[in-house]
């Protein structure tokens, strides 16, 4: 039979597609949030899980530096400047109690070397060097450098000092106490630390420069974003999901802490972000495979729902159109529904008078 052709939906059609792009714009509004929220927590995982390294690193480098410390007052306690043969001694012993030790030396109020380990320096004028001139009346680290004369270009014979006033009996200052660390050896000991935590690290000085930096830290921008904050003082995280780096990173302000004088020195860890292999992302899947499930059922709801419900009504609205055009046809019985029944009711009792009508006009 020939229907009234119409550009407008079918209402079955119409149905599943509403279903369709309802299910997708929900997905959407539920979908951005939702993986922001899970990115979010991966950053704040993988910025705990910086954090922790650095921390623990921290308090490793810490303990290591304030034993050196330590070990510089009990040698002004210990040494005699009085008593040259006896302050070699002492440095010596000094010296070879830690390999982080390069040289130990006392100086005189005058600024010059009375003892030094092995007789290294001794008789040299040290009046213009910060260590003494600070160490007279407290506490120094020095700046990390490497001797002029030094004839190593990997930078790998770096040093700094520590220094401390020489009190007698009556809490006079009679000289100086001064160690010269290996910074070599520092670093050692933090790269070992990094490599056991599987993290990278770098290191800066007062000024922000790095003392010990991962390879690629001049171009990292987590790096970069996160020297930022050496004047700031406080601790800090960062990311970069960029084809050069995909990093998480965190900043420590103070690397050193302790009864120990101020270093000055910060430190940058860095770790990869967002691992494929991370549980969040593996819930992110799951929660993608979640979706996918969901519209499927949902589909098949709408189809049946749509199959069971729409049809009849439909094949009743083409019976409507029929009788409408004058052709002879009668409704199917539906009780798919109760507005399928009544039309379907309906329909027949048009369609019966119709008929009624036509035998009358037939007759007369």
């Amino acid at each position: 039979m020939n229907r009234t052709q119409s550009s407008q939906p079918r209402i079955f059609n119409a149905l599943l597609g509403s279903a369709a792009i309802a299910f997708v714009l929900i997905a959407i509004v539920l979908a951005v949030p939702t993986k922001s929220k899970l990115e979010n927590l991966e950053f704040q995982a993988q910025s705990r899980a910086a954090q922790h390294a650095a921390n623990s690193m921290k308090v490793s480098v810490s303990a290591l530096l304030a034993r050196e410390w330590q070990s510089l007052g009990s040698f002004s306690e210990l040494v005699d400047v009085k008593d040259h043969d006896s302050a070699r001694r002492v440095t010596n012993a000094a010296q070879r109690a830690s390999p982080g030790i390069l040289w130990a030396g006392v100086a005189g109020l005058d600024g010059v070397v009375i003892a030094g380990t092995d007789g290294v320096r001794e008789g040299e004028d040290v009046i213009e060097r910060k260590w003494f001139q600070v160490g007279l009346h407290g506490r120094r680290i020095g700046n990390v450098y490497a001797p002029h004369d030094s004839r190593r270009s990997d930078g790998e014979d770096r040093r700094f000092n520590m220094s401390r006033p020489i009190l007698d009996a009556a809490g006079r200052t009679v000289g100086v106490a001064v160690y010269t660390i290996r910074f070599d050896w520092i670093a050692t000991h933090l790269a070992e630390s990094a490599r056991a935590l599987d993290v990278e690290l770098a290191v800066l000085d007062q000024k922000g420069n790095p003392l010990l930096a991962f390879e690629g830290f001049e171009d990292d921008p987590v790096a970069t974003e996160l020297a930022g904050f050496s004047y700031l003082g406080a601790e800090r995280a960062a990311r970069s999901t960029s084809r050069k780096s995909n990093h998480v990173g965190a900043y420590v302000p103070a690397l050193v802490e302790g009864d120990v004088p101020e270093f000055g020195w910060s430190m940058i860890v860095r770790l990869p972000a967002i691992p494929p292999d991370s549980i969040l992302g593996v819930a992110w899947n799951s929660l993608l495979v979640i979706g996918l499930g969901a519209f499927l059922i949902i589909g098949v709801v709408a189809y049946l729902f749509a199959a069971h419900f729409l049809r009849p009504l439909i094949a009743l609205i083409d019976t409507a159109d029929d009788i409408a055009s004058g052709r002879e046809a009668y409704p199917e019985e539906s009780d798919s529904s109760h507005e399928a029944m009544v039309l379907s009711r309906a329909l027949a009792r048009v369609q019966t008078t119709i008929q009624g009508l036509r035998f009358n006009a037939t007759e007369m």
